[in-house]
């Protein structure tokens, strides 16, 4: 998979990666005639030459191997062994729970317990995992992984690689396997000499991060790690006093964490501005991707006759767009023909068809990719982490528990905050679903199933259709969603909610706005309020064209 654009690519997830953790119970073991023994000595300095952290951890201790995991999921990179001796703790069978003990086989047991953390479900996170081993039966540990976490959504991609979207687990063997596959010589292809462990693991990483979006997300990452130091040194403890003696100035203090935050915020954002982080998406290495992508052709049809899309087209209409690369296309396919007038009308529909088919590559499996990336684009709650208890302000969309129906938050933040008063109506407009081809504004994703997507069109409408809803404010003066008994979801509860009376609606959490699509939202239903309507001779208000 040699092309200009992967070779780009690779450069930057090299820029991206930077520690590798090793864990094995022998990497300072005697070597002689010890399969199993890893040399940290050429590990360290494969590693220096590939200007990459190595941090090398052998457990002695089931103890010390817990310790381990807390480590593996900080690192960008784990490489695990297969069998690992591990003495237990006196304490350990009272300290956890009998299913959360591994089984007493060395082989195996706590490295898939390793590999179950890194991999699971609540931390959707990327992650590349290599088990290298000593052990002869490196296909027997293929199909024990696959056996196990086959119900994660892990696949085969490969005889000794198996995966997702997000998780890639490589099996490969030691060094000192070299000459033990006699009878089954394929499996001299698995093992790997330490020199080429940097570049291995390289290759695979960039062969799950290598795309458009993802490169310039990752560069973006790097730029904003290799400023660090320079954010810490800027926002320093010596600025303390100038914090306080703003906050003691403001008529309202808890105003001035606001202020911290955002200036914080916005620095994140310089720093990613000052990059130039659009020459990664580029025309230049837009052409690359072209280049490296095998795309079905297909027609776009103008009456009877019809464009093929094929790849000089395509280069065509990424560069000049579509009115007018369709326009050289025409002339040069049907140079005595009149240039269509569909040709003119229909980039304006164009949104509404399905142009994803003219780019997606042949070897692509992603469903729904207009969806997931209109979430990306307008949904803030996307970056939540798992202690997060959502907030109700503008920008919050519920959803009814009885009703089914959806509902926009436009209460503006500051009355959404330093509530004194006991409670507080907060301010709802409607969100229609949509079927079919009609328009809609929001994309939500379904939590109960997987790839199906609700589409929400804001119904601004009139004003009868504002709708607000009292609810009780905690001791921090805001209204926080709760989850109750064995619900999974987070839900705002108004103040004469009563299960055992009539009226038990109670409103669950589904998403926050970014902040900027939200206050778009209010700004537009606030306009509605200050039409004039009146009545006006016909024949001067079409002229006036109302």
């Amino acid at each position: 998979m040699s092309t200009l654009f992967f070779n780009k690519s690779k450069e930057i997830a090299s820029e991206f990666i930077q520690s590798i953790l090793f864990v094995d119970d022998e990497i300072y073991g005697n070597h002689e005639g010890n399969q199993h023994a890893l040399d940290s000595q050429a590990l360290v300095k494969a590693f220096a030459k590939a200007k990459k952290l190595c941090a090398l951890n052998n457990p002695k201790t089931v103890d010390e191997f817990n310790d381990v995991i807390h480590v593996a999921l900080k690192s960008d990179i784990t490489i695990l062994d297969w069998k690992l001796n591990l003495e237990q703790s006196e304490n350990a069978d009272e300290d956890n729970d009998e299913d959360d003990v591994p089984e007493r086989d060395p082989r195996g047991a706590y490295t898939m317990q390793l590999i179950e953390k890194l991999i699971a479900e609540d931390r959707n996170e990327l992650k590349l995992i290599l088990i290298y081993t000593g052990e002869t039966g490196l296909q027997s540990i293929v199909e024990e992984v696959f056996d196990k976490f086959e119900r994660r959504g892990i696949q085969r991609i490969s005889e000794n690689l198996l995966g997702n979207a997000s998780c890639r687990i490589r099996i490969a063997g030691k060094p000192s396997l070299e000459g033990t596959f006699a009878h089954t010589p394929e499996l001299n292809t698995w093992i790997l000499r330490y020199e080429d462990i940097p570049d291995y693991i390289l290759t695979e990483f960039t062969r799950m991060t290598s795309g458009l979006v993802s490169n310039v997300a990752l560069k973006a990452i790097s730029c904003i790690r290799s400023n660090v130091n320079k954010i810490l040194k800027i926002y320093n403890k010596d600025l303390d006093p100038a914090f306080l003696a703003h906050r003691a100035m403001l008529p309202v203090p808890e105003d001035a964490a606001e202020l911290l935050k955002d200036s914080i915020i916005d620095s994140f954002d310089s720093i990613i501005d000052y990059s130039q982080l659009e020459k990664h998406c580029d025309f230049d290495t837009i052409s690359k991707w072209l280049k490296a992508s095998v795309i079905h052709d297909d027609t776009i049809m103008f009456g009877k006759k019809g464009l093929s899309i094929q790849d000089p087209l395509r280069h065509s209409w990424l560069l000049k767009g579509f009115t007018a690369s369709m326009r050289e296309a025409w002339t040069t396919a049907y140079p005595n023909e009149e240039i269509p007038k569909k040709i003119e009308t229909m980039q304006r529909d164009l949104h509404k068809s399905d142009v994803i088919k003219f780019f997606k590559p042949t070897n692509s499996s992603a469903a729904n990719i207009d969806e997931q990336f209109s979430i990306l684009t307008h949904h803030k709650s996307n970056y939540s982490n798992p202690s997060y208890v959502p907030r109700l302000s503008l920008g919050s969309v519920v959803k009814g528990r009885i009703s089914n129906e959806y509902w926009l938050c436009i209460q503006q933040k500051c009355d959404s905050v330093r509530i004194n008063e006991d409670s507080r109506r907060f301010l709802f407009i409607p969100l229609d679903r949509v079927d079919g081809e009609g328009n809609f504004h929001i994309v939500v994703s379904d939590i109960d199933a997987a790839h199906s997507f609700t589409k929400l069109k804001i119904n601004i409408g009139t004003s009868h259709n504002l709708k607000t809803i009292r609810f009780k404010a905690n001791k921090e003066g805001a209204v926080f969603a709760v989850k109750k008994g064995r619900s999974k979801r987070f839900s705002f509860y108004p103040i004469y909610h009563n299960t055992k009376q009539k009226y038990s609606e109670r409103y669950d959490w589904i998403l926050d706005l970014k902040d900027s699509h939200a206050q778009r939202i209010a700004n537009k239903y606030a306009a509605t309020l200050s039409r004039v309507g009146l009545d006006e001779y016909e024949w001067l208000r079409r002229w006036g064209g109302n």
